[in-house]
């Protein structure tokens, strides 16, 4: 299996995170979500924690080329 580029996978975290809070996406600047609320039910909320436990496995299996992009990959 490749292993996603680190920016890929922080992007797509991103991506989930603001998709799942739309509020939260709203307060930090982002636009495309403003016309939403988050649904937390668990129904919603089960697809969220698939990607993440994959986004997780993903951020374990790739290296940062700098010191700042590795301070992310474990910050996330």
């Amino acid at each position: 299996m490749a292993v996603a580029p680190f920016p890929e996978i922080e992007r797509s975290y991103f991506d989930l995170r603001w998709h799942l809070d739309p509020v939260g996406a709203t307060q930090a600047g982002v636009k495309t979500y403003d016309d939403r609320y988050g649904r937390f039910s668990p129904s919603a909320l089960a697809p969220h924690l698939a990607a993440l436990k994959s986004l997780a496995a993903a951020l374990e299996e790739t290296t940062a080329a700098e010191l700042d992009d590795e301070i992310d990959r474990t910050a996330l």
